[in-house]
This record gives C-alpha cells, sequence and structure tokens, in this order.
C-alpha cells in the first residue's frame, strides 16, 4: 500500500499540475503569484520538497482508509504491468 499510496500522490500533483498549466500558468522559484500566474510547485513530484509531497501523500492516505473503511479491498492484479506515461514538467 506504500507504493500505491506514492503512485497516487505522483498522479495527483501531475493532474493539479496539468490543470495549472492548461489555465496558463507556468514555473516560478520566487513562490506562487497569481497575478502573472507562476507557481513554484510546477514541478515534477521527485522535485518538490517533502512539506509539498506531504499534502498530496495525506490526501492518498485519506481515500485509501476511506476505501478500506467502506469495505472495499484494493488489489494489485498485474505486478509487471508497465506505468501509466507521465507528463514532462520543468526540472526546478
Amino acid at each position: 500500500m506504500l507504493k500505491l499510496r506514492l503512485l497516487m500522490a505522483e498522479s495527483f500533483h501531475e493532474q493539479w499540475s496539468i490543470t495549472k498549466i492548461e489555465g496558463g500558468w507556468i514555473y516560478g522559484e520566487q513562490g506562487i503569484d497569481e497575478n502573472r500566474r507562476y507557481h513554484d510547485c510546477l514541478k515534477p513530484f521527485k522535485n518538490l520538497n517533502e512539506d509539498q509531497q506531504y499534502v498530496e501523500i495525506m490526501t492518498a492516505d485519506e481515500i485509501l482508509k476511506t476505501i478500506v473503511a467502506l469495505g472495499y479491498s484494493i488489489k494489485l492484479l498485474d505486478p509487471k504491468r508497465p506505468l501509466p506515461r507521465r507528463v514532462n514538467l520543468p526540472n526546478k
């Protein structure tokens, strides 16, 4: 489940990034600027700092806990299946 949690967190970040980029946002080292549409988190998940990653990981945790609490289970059907293609974000 730990690997699933990280994969989900990375996917959440990627989807958030796509939405931002489609809305005209770009990477900006200086933080977040609503007017210029700069955001310092528009970079690959692995390049986020621990605090930024933590937000996505906790979201994944809560979703997984909810799924289990509702009586569902999660099973890996094919461990050799390749991961989906990732979006190329700036490597900042």
